[in-house]
């Protein structure tokens, strides 16, 4: 039991991170229930299995093993795939195309980044937001062990590195 949910698991971390970091691609994931651009509850096992497609915007989201949907203000899986998170998006694995406020999973990856990034890796494409973990790249501002941010006149800082400016 405990291979296949960790071969579940892996196979949907692998799904999403294939939608990364150039969209997450909300057409692909199925629901019983479509055309609907508001749900208060979003429920569902995986990206192929939840309650309404991916196109719709939520309240609160849980996944046994995964999500992949529009927006949610938030959102408890796994791993999940979110184009905007509003509030708190909690897992293994997060990513997110714009998040506002708190992303906390293992790994993040994040488009854009407005608020705070919270993991062991903290992946950011635009430099914007607060990262703090072990690995961080991409932050405006990084405080963790291994700090990556190719703006910054010193790109690789243990500790602290923020980004100074500095074309690439």
């Amino acid at each position: 039991m405990k291979k296949l949910l960790l071969f579940t698991l892996l196979a949907t971390t692998l799904n999403v991170f294939a939608h990364f970091p150039i969209a997450v691609d909300t057409d692909k994931s199925c629901g019983l229930i479509s055309n609907v651009d508001f749900a208060p509850l979003q429920l569902g096992i995986f990206d192929k299995c939840q309650l309404y497609d991916g196109k719709v915007n939520t309240f609160i989201s849980l996944g046994c093993l995964g999500l992949l949907q529009e927006s949610a203000v938030i959102s408890f899986a796994p791993v999940s795939g979110i184009n905007k998170n509003y509030f708190l998006q909690c897992g293994l694995t997060g990513c997110t195309e714009k998040n506002y406020f708190l992303s906390v999973s293992l790994i993040n990856f994040v488009k854009q980044n407005f608020g705070l990034q919270l993991g062991i890796g903290n992946i950011s494409t635009h430099n914007s937001g607060i990262q703090i973990g072990l690995f961080n790249m991409g932050g405006w501002l990084q405080l963790g062990l291994f700090n990556y941010n190719p703006r910054s006149y010193i790109p690789w800082l243990p500790f602290i590195n923020w980004d100074m400016g500095r074309q690439e």
